[in-house]
């Protein structure tokens, strides 16, 4: 692996851009709802419910779809 970086014509460091956003604009909260198959109480990051397709149980350990999820939780 390289540790070359991009320079621009005048030999400079171009600007480094991070392509994350971070928690306060992103407005990441915890969501608390039942597990769509066994019940039990799950916490899941509202970043983890746009991104997802699919969640698993902490407890059951079984998959679930994210549309259920929010269902359950109320959203």
């Amino acid at each position: 692996m390289s540790n070359e970086q991009d320079f621009v014509e005048d030999g400079k460091p171009g600007t480094i851009i991070s392509a994350c956003e971070d928690r306060q604009t992103r407005e990441v909260k915890a969501i608390e709802g039942p597990c769509p198959l066994c019940g039990e109480i799950q916490e899941y990051f509202t970043d983890e419910l746009r991104t997802k397709e699919r969640l698993r149980c902490y407890d059951c350990k079984e998959t679930f779809d994210v549309a259920l999820f929010k269902e359950a939780a109320g959203l």
